[in-house]
């Protein structure tokens, strides 16, 4: 069975230099992995499900939506979704998010082949591979990028959901009288 991806290869460019040129079957593994293992366990059932209500293969193209992120947390534009507040987290937040995770896990595999003798790196002679140096600025560029992205993501979804008190806002227990302080030792 076949998993319905929310982006595609031409939702890349926005964000970070891919060519569309690159064949689907190189670029659709990675976002397939980003929006299962990093993308999708931020939401709820019915939120994942109005995502794919509406991006789905029924729905025909991607609406165009357009958002302010700012306007958003404060009163969402209209669209023909579903749900108008679930379009302006997709299209501020969510798809961002999904592109640059599908970047970064892209990034870090692409090139790589895992043959008979391990992982190898093939070049076709005429270009040259980037320095693992190189690799490793890349790499940090793109998850700087990402955790950007993941935190606005989740400012926006406190105020979707509604604020909600963590445990970690809930008030500290009284320290138990002994506990804690000083320990002494006889020598």
């Amino acid at each position: 069975m076949s998993q319905l991806l929310l982006i595609t290869k031409f939702d890349f460019p926005e964000f970070w230099p891919l060519s569309t040129n690159i064949g689907d079957h190189l670029v659709n593994p990675y976002v397939g992995k980003a929006q299962t293992f990093d993308v999708r366990p931020l939401f709820t059932t019915a939120e994942w499900e109005g995502f794919t209500r509406n991006l789905g293969a029924d729905a025909g193209e991607f609406p165009g939506i357009e958002v302010n992120e700012a306007e958003f947390l404060t009163s969402p534009p209209a669209t023909g979704w579903d749900n108008p507040t679930l379009a302006a987290l997709w299209a501020g937040f969510v798809r961002p998010l999904l592109v640059t995770e599908s970047f970064r896990r892209f990034m870090r595999w692409h090139g790589t082949h895992i043959t008979e003798n391990g992982l190898e790196t093939f070049s076709d002679g005429g270009n040259q591979p980037i320095s693992p140096a190189r690799r490793a600025e890349l790499k940090a560029d793109v998850e700087a990028e990402r955790e950007l992205y993941r935190n606005r993501l989740a400012t926006a979804l406190r105020v979707y959901r509604g604020s909600v008190p963590s445990a970690s806002c809930a008030p500290k227990p009284k320290r138990q009288p002994g506990k804690g302080g000083p320990t002494f030792h006889a020598i």
